[in-house]
């Protein structure tokens, strides 16, 4: 059963992603690349904020076996989260003097995330009653729709800001069509309609260390898209953000299969003696360093054809970038999956400890690297990014991985 829910929620995932880079990719073909850079500004931005202000909810959701929450808690705690992300991308667009044309986009992704951030909530009701096909159903009919109308908007000339326009209302739509069949987050949610609980703001204190590591785990791939745009420029971020794409995607592949067997996890961890749990958190880290490194491979020998294939002919200079993104991609699934396993283990200050090292790190090494190598210095400093969380999940877990393992 698990298999099968693994492989539902991937496929829906491989679909919704693939949407995603194809929107990209219809961008380049139909605009400059100073466009593209701005496109990927507006998202590197969104992401963590709406990732903090996410606080994980979906997860806390499908992890919450013992029912110490109720639907509406939820729905309250995500409509209240939504708030507080625009009250942050006004702030950031405000304080960074960010152009007219920026800052609209930022503000139009930042609309199309806070439709996204409503569906996952729903997405979470599904997957706790076992309805793993529904979320894959609707990551992929929502992608496929998205990408249609995104293409639509920048072939017919309206650029980034007509294809965002489109992909706000587009996901506005599939979250209706999302509520329409939720079971019980939408009608609990309005029989109740009034004052958040105190529950509920025990939901925001409790889930807000998941929603900072979150944030700090997001700032680990986007720092360097900062400096890059600080740096080198736009245009350079556009074919940074070309080649992270295809490296991002995996990880997005591997957070999904993270995300159906973190129940299992949770289950494995409050059993006696943490039955299982490190065997199948290992098992799973090391199937993803192996599928990592094999596509860092396959990148190394065709990458540059790859990018030529989909980009226009100057992003294929960047093919050494993508073989090091790649690299630090199969890093980044083992940190992905021993993230899952902390959050399972209720491991959250430690989590936090961890979150925060990585992103100095991140930092630092932005800092240091991309001045002096360009966009190959940004693609190292995430790998040195992932190397440092790896270092520091596997600590925080030494209990659990000694457990297990010195008693084979």
């Amino acid at each position: 059963m698990m298999r099968r829910n693994v492989l539902r929620l991937l496929a829906g995932n491989a679909i919704y992603t693939a949407c995603q880079w194809a929107m990209l990719v219809a961008l380049t073909r139909f605009s400059g690349t100073a466009d593209v850079g701005r496109f990927a500004l507006a998202f590197a931005v969104t992401a963590p904020v709406f990732l903090l202000t996410g606080l994980r909810l979906r997860t806390t959701l499908v992890t919450d076996t013992h029912r110490r929450y109720s639907y509406p808690d939820f729905a309250f705690a995500r409509l209240g989260s939504n708030a507080a992300a625009f009250v942050l991308l006004a702030i950031y667009v405000v304080g960074t003097g960010q152009s007219a044309s920026t800052t609209e986009l930022i503000l139009l992704v930042g609309l199309a995330k806070a439709f996204e951030a409503c569906s996952d909530l729903v997405y979470g009701e599904w997957q706790q009653s076992g309805l793993y096909h529904r979320v894959a159903i609707s990551m992929a009919v929502r992608g496929a729709v998205s990408l249609a109308a995104f293409a639509a908007a920048v072939a017919t000339g309206y650029g980034p800001r007509g294809g965002c326009l489109a992909l706000a209302g587009v996901w506005g739509v599939a979250l209706l069509c999302d509520l329409r069949y939720s079971k019980f987050l939408l009608r609990s949610t309005w029989s109740s309609f009034g004052w958040p609980s105190l529950r509920c703001r025990d939901l925001l204190w409790n889930t807000l260390p998941l929603g900072l590591g979150a944030m700090l785990a997001s700032l680990q791939s986007n720092v360097p898209r900062f400096f890059v745009e600080r740096y080198l420029g736009a245009s350079h971020l556009a074919l940074f953000a070309a080649a992270a794409w295809p490296a991002l995607a995996g990880n997005l592949l591997v957070n999904a299969v993270a995300e159906s067997v973190c129940a299992r996890l949770a289950l494995c961890h409050a059993s006696p003696g943490h039955a299982g749990f490190a065997h199948l958190l290992a098992k799973i880290s090391l199937a993803g360093l192996a599928l990592g490194l094999a596509l860092a491979v396959l990148a190394a020998l065709a990458g540059k054809r790859f990018l030529a294939f989909f980009y226009p002919a100057q992003y294929a200079g960047a093919w050494r970038v993508l073989v090091i993104l790649m690299i630090a991609a199969a890093l980044a699934n083992v940190a992905s999956f021993l993230h899952y396993g902390m959050v399972s283990a209720g491991r959250f200050k430690a989590q936090m400890a961890v979150m925060v090292a990585t992103s100095a790190a991140t930092l630092l090494s932005s800092i240091i690297l991309i001045p002096r190598w360009g966009l190959e210095g940004a693609a190292l400093a995430f790998a040195v990014a992932m190397l440092v969380q790896i270092v520091g999940s596997v600590t925080a877990l030494q209990k659990e991985f000694w457990g297990a393992f010195s008693t084979r």
